[in-house]
């Protein structure tokens, strides 16, 4: 993680660069542009990673690993909240029970919510302890599993990206001021830049993000190519 401070001083140092003489911006402000910046950076790192596999490392402080939760309803369908900071999952293990045999985990496979008829009459879609498959559906509180005849779901171990928190320096505010922000919450602590891999383009970008709307409309593309070839750089 780069310290909340360190970022600021960066990028102050790269807006006076290209708006010198400009008034100093305030630290919220700058908090708020690196905190949008770095979850731009994150979804963009997210939706290719597929491709790109070097973008997991860049990733990896969001990562985590072997959670278990478990379920907290019950029937034809079993409903299986996210973990409190969950983003995307990277992999599901639904732990399944049935009566006289001892309990074990099943892969998750995931089905469309038009298929859940599928899921629920179609024999070749239901879930099953003895093929070893089970199907579920993820809606905007949870998990929903589709038990089978031979089957429940316990809960589920899954590996997942948390949610990214926003970049605060309160430290940087002289009292009685005090650290307010966008949101309107006041922050005592500092919280820093998480991706260390992305500290770099995340400087440049949140630079853009404050200072688009400043000087010369040529300063904004020079900073647009600039942010730009950092990114290629990075991924090389």
């Amino acid at each position: 993680m780069v310290e909340a401070k360190a970022q600021i001083f960066r990028l102050d140092q790269e807006i006076q660069r290209v708006h010198s003489g400009h008034h100093k911006i305030p630290v919220v402000d700058q908090c708020e542009a690196l905190s949008r910046a770095q979850r731009l950076l994150f979804k963009e790192r997210l939706e290719h990673i597929e491709q790109d596999k070097r973008y997991r490392h860049e990733l990896l402080p969001l990562e985590i690993k072997e959670v278990t939760v478990k379920a907290t309803a019950q029937g034809l369908i079993t409903k299986i909240p996210f973990p409190t900071n969950y983003y995307r999952d990277m992999g599901i293990r639904i732990v399944v029970t049935k009566r006289g045999c001892k309990s074990k985990e099943i892969s998750l496979t995931k089905m469309d919510t038009g298929d859940k008829a599928k899921g629920l009459d179609s024999p070749f879609w239901q879930s099953s302890y003895a093929w070893g498959q089970i199907f579920g559906d993820e809606g905007v509180d949870g998990f929903y599993i589709y038990n089978g005849p031979d089957l429940k779901a316990e809960g589920m171990i899954i590996d997942y990206y948390r949610t990214l928190p926003d970049v605060h320096c309160p430290s940087k505010v002289n009292p009685p001021e005090k650290y307010i922000d966008w949101n309107g919450k006041e922050h005592k602590d500092d919280a820093g830049w998480i991706l260390d891999e992305l500290a770099d383009p995340g400087i440049n970008l949140a630079a853009m993000i404050l200072t688009r709307g400043l000087g010369d409309p040529r300063d904004f593309q020079l900073q647009t190519n600039k942010a730009a070839q950092t990114e290629q750089i990075s991924k090389l």
